[in-house]
């Protein structure tokens, strides 16, 4: 195993609380290096019985519609235009990261849906400077209404771990809710990118402090 492997097993328990307006609130707790002493296999959530493309489309503009009237989106186009580069974006491809799946539970479902809706809004304000992009989306745990969905939003879904040749100079990732291990991958690899919009690096951050210790 090598020293970064050794260095990301620092993981961090996450804790999610489900908002009223959908979204989900994560907070991490450290767990000590010496915890790992198993490992058990995360048991598949359960799936939405009868659950139909039209119905996840609806639901799917409904909340782009809630989105795109938010001080949220408004408060998000002025960061990401602070970022903007004087030749404007030059942005050939957007790729999004570990939104989970739309056909499980219906807090799952809720949370995956609202990632997807930031992501496509994102993307189509690029697309006003950066008209020809790719996009592509990623995720081990896509159900066939999940494709169907992506596919009639007009991105591609990848199989892990396409995505990373990908990520380029030249594209917009987006990695909201990746768990920061993974996340840190991508960073210690040299992943650049255009337009990065991650979960933060505090964990990391924190981490790297106790092993420096």
């Amino acid at each position: 195993m090598s020293a970064k492997k050794d260095k990301t097993e620092l993981l961090t328990n996450a804790t999610e609380t489900v908002m009223q307006d959908g979204w989900t609130q994560v907070t991490h707790k450290s767990r000590p290096k010496d915890s790992r002493t198993s490992t058990t296999q995360t048991r598949e959530p359960p799936q939405i019985k009868d659950l139909t493309l039209a119905q996840i489309q609806r639901d799917y503009r409904g909340i782009r519609k809630q989105f795109e009237q938010s001080a949220c989106w408004s408060k998000l186009r002025s960061l990401i235009n602070l970022r903007r580069p004087e030749r404007g974006w030059e942005i050939d491809t957007a790729v999004c990261l570990a939104c989970s799946s739309v056909c499980f539970d219906w807090q799952r479902r809720w949370r995956s849906l609202w990632q997807l809706v930031v992501f496509t809004c994102i993307v189509d304000f690029l697309k006003v400077e950066s008209p020809n992009m790719d996009i592509f989306a990623q995720e081990p745990r896509y159900q066939p209404l999940d494709h169907a969905l992506l596919d009639s939003l007009g991105i591609r879904t990848l199989q892990d771990p396409e995505a990373e040749r990908h990520i380029t100079p030249k594209a917009f990732v987006f990695v909201a809710f990746l768990e920061w291990h993974r996340e840190l991958d991508i960073v210690v690899d040299g992943k650049d990118s255009a337009l990065y919009i991650g979960t933060g690096m505090d964990p990391v951050i924190e981490a790297c402090g106790r092993i420096l210790r």
